[in-house]
């Protein structure tokens, strides 16, 4: 698919789809094998700011919270005037 629409790099990444499972590290290793893509997976906090920073992208809202509400947890990040880092939590 990414060759048709000539997609020339991206980044793969998975959340709790694969983060709740027992054989999760078989998973990635599969698809880095099968497929060449490398998938990163995210710890939960950094996927809730992963998703802040894209509600933020676009609005002028200078403090508030956001919520990311998944099928195993919920997540509140609050938003002040400066910025809020990810932090480097990857699970390899």
């Amino acid at each position: 698919m990414c060759d048709e629409v000539l997609v020339e790099s991206f980044n793969a990444f998975a959340t709790a789809s694969l983060r709740n499972i027992n054989n999760s590290k078989e998973i990635i290793r599969k698809v880095k094998y099968e497929c060449k893509i490398v998938i990163d997976l995210l710890y939960q906090e950094d996927e809730a700011k992963i998703g802040n920073i894209g509600i933020l992208h676009n609005t002028k809202v200078n403090e508030g919270i956001s919520m990311d509400i998944g099928g195993a947890s919920s997540v509140i990040i609050p938003k002040k005037k400066e910025f809020i880092p990810i932090t480097n939590h990857i699970i390899k």
